[in-house]
């Protein structure tokens, strides 16, 4: 990854292929120097790169006409598209296009160069998670990891996406029943993108010299059996052998299905999953939102606040009315109440309109507002839903 000061960090992820077993057989997280990560890598491994960060620009647009080449200067307007690498990406009605200039990519294709048979893949951005997002255990439609945001519909298209630097899982993340950090999901489906690239389309920008490479590394080694390194310059990536992709696609539901079994029972499953729920609903009642860096938001309400509006209270997952004494105490999860003074209304609504346009922001509204002629203030209350 590259960070907003420019400095990397790199993730790697390195699989291993025997028989019809697939393993990790090594992962590292936060290495901060390109001599850590190549001394990491398995010798001989082939390598996918994945960068993201500083440096990759991302635009959402509605979906093409079908045969109608991409429009460079929606996403770029004048630049030449010849000094960038492209990677093009479509899920349901939206299409994700990444690109990084040639010459920041090339600089790091140039440093990984030594390592052999060297990197046979560059993408760009979250996207190739989309291909793994089944295998992943998550909650509802939205898929939070290492500061990703994405938003799908029922179908797992995705519908929405935003990066912040402060987002974490909610619950930990798992691939299968293997409990994954998740700073090495993007390393792990970059890989597969890899592994399954000649039986399933990769999500991959377009490098001509990386494909003539692979194509030849491919026909080289179609019967051997390797390990492929993944590593990331914002999740940098990768995996496993390439012996026959034909035989993985249709061994990955087989091998789910036997690492399910050997973990526990379907009547411990069940027990399992009651635990969960209990526990998830006691964490809701309690306010608890997975780590969220709430003083950094606070303090983005309170730059975005006009000089005539006063604070007088600030509540984040307020306590909710309670009917008495004896009922339990439940919180508003994911609310911020404010309450201040304004001698007009129009500063309150200014600031209403600000706060919505931030990317967190679900929802906001005015509850009350009385104006008192006597202080010729007015005091309101305001909710804040993310």
């Amino acid at each position: 990854m590259i960070q907003a000061d420019g400095t990397p960090v790199y993730h790697l992820c390195a699989l291993k292929v025997q028989g019809n077993q697939l393993d990790i057989s090594d992962k590292k997280a936060g290495l901060t120097t390109i001599e850590a990560l190549i001394k990491a890598l398995p010798e001989g491994a082939p390598v996918a790169l994945n960068m993201s960060g500083k440096g990759v620009l991302i635009r959402q647009i509605p979906v093409q006409q079908e045969g109608k080449p991409l429009d460079f200067g929606q996403v770029l307007p004048n630049a030449k598209e010849e000094d960038f690498y492209v990677q093009n990406w479509t899920s349901g009605s939206q299409q994700y296009v990444a690109v990084i200039r040639k010459s920041e990519a090339d600089k790091w294709l140039a440093l990984l160069a030594k390592v052999k048979p060297g990197v046979l893949m560059l993408s760009l951005g979250p996207f190739p998670v989309s291909q793994v997002q089944g295998q992943l255990n998550s909650y509802g439609e939205e898929l939070i990891f290492d500061g990703h945001q994405v938003g799908r519909d029922a179908g797992g298209n995705w519908t929405a996406y935003h990066f912040d630097p402060v987002l974490t899982a909610v619950f930990p993340i798992k691939l299968e029943n293997e409990k994954l950090d998740e700073k090495l999901i993007l390393p792990y489906a970059a890989a597969l993108g890899l592994v399954l690239a000649a039986e399933i389309p990769p999500i991959e920008a377009t490098v001509a010299v990386l494909l003539a490479t692979r194509d030849a590394v491919l026909r080289e080694r179609k019967v051997t059996v390797w390990s492929i390194a993944g590593l990331g310059v914002l999740f940098i990536l990768l995996l496993i052998n390439f012996g026959l992709f034909s035989y993985y696609n249709g061994e990955n539901g087989r091998l789910a299905m036997q690492a399910g079994q050997t973990a526990q029972n379907s009547a411990e499953l069940e027990k399992l999953s009651a635990q969960i729920q209990r526990k998830e609903a006691l964490l809701d009642s309690l306010g608890w939102e997975g780590g969220i860096n709430q003083s950094i938001r606070v303090d983005r309400l309170a730059r975005l606040l006009p000089p005539e509006v006063r604070w007088q209270e600030l509540a984040v997952n307020p306590e909710e009315a309670s009917g008495g004494a004896e009922k339990p105490i439940h919180f508003q999860s994911r609310h911020v109440r404010v309450r201040g003074t304004s001698a007009q209304i129009t500063p309150v609504n200014e600031w209403m309109g600000r706060v919505k346009i931030l990317p967190w922001v679900k929802e906001v509204r005015l509850e009350q507002y009385n104006y008192n002629p006597e202080r010729n203030s007015g005091d309101f209350t305001l909710i804040i839903q993310y």
